[in-house]
């Protein structure tokens, strides 16, 4: 007959007592076959599908350059006037769209 069983299970009761690391804890799912953290191989070209030719953008001469904003605002001026060329503009605010020119303090 099947029944309930309580599992009480802390690695500091183990020999070597703390839990492994993430990158340990890759490894060793890894090793058990244990797939579930890791990109099937089309996502992987799919990701590099989109990476590569902005990779490539970039290193050319004469490649625009990203735009630098402050650590902690929701992102460059440029993203808002981008946006905006189409009628669009961002839901950052929390709540609703912002306006243009009516960002968060320190960008």
């Amino acid at each position: 007959a099947l029944r309930s069983s309580t599992l009480a299970f802390r690695f500091d009761d183990q020999p070597g007592g703390a839990a492994p690391d993430a990158y340990t804890r890759l490894l060793i799912d890894a090793v058990a076959g244990d797939a579930s953290l890791f990109m099937r191989e089309d996502e992987i070209e799919k990701a590099w599908e989109i990476v590569d030719p902005l990779i490539r953008a970039q290193e050319e001469t004469g490649a625009a350059r990203p735009h630098v904003y402050t650590r902690g605002i929701w992102g460059p001026r440029e993203a808002d006037t981008f946006i905006a060329a189409d009628g669009r503009a961002w839901a950052n605010d929390g709540g609703g769209a912002s306006l243009l020119g009516t960002r968060p303090t320190g960008s």
